[in-house]
């Protein structure tokens, strides 16, 4: 019984890395699409901290990954002139973005995976 237990934890703490990875790579898949759009927009990243009323720090950290810029993304629309779709999927509404289909995937499998751990408990 103590290796199944073993192999339980084994498998939630790789299910937790796993969502942490695909979490980091949408935060940094998200801030590079901002960097973008300012840079397109021709807007400092001192405007846009100015515009958030946050330090270039934190701008700088938006564009990298590093810190969540969802709560944001309205202000952002209309200085950088992309709608909220186009940050958080790369697309301007009509579908999802590779990078959204391969997490949609992941959490397919990874429910997947749930359901059958569930079915062997019982």
């Amino acid at each position: 019984m103590a290796s199944r237990t073993t192999k339980a934890e084994r498998e939630e703490r790789e299910r937790r890395e796993a969502s942490r990875a695909a979490e980091k790579e949408a935060l940094e898949g998200v801030g590079k699409r901002i960097a973008q759009a300012r840079r397109e927009a021709g807007v400092t990243q001192r405007q846009v901290s100015d515009h958030l009323g946050i330090t270039e720090t934190m701008v700088s950290n938006i564009e990298r990954g590093v810190y969540s810029p969802y709560k944001y993304l309205t202000r952002l629309e209309g200085l950088l002139g992309k709608d909220r779709e186009w940050f958080i999927h790369g697309t301007d509404g009509h579908g999802p973005s590779p990078d959204v289909s391969l997490m949609l995937q992941q959490i397919i499998e990874r429910l997947d995976h749930l359901t059958t751990l569930m079915e062997k408990r019982k």
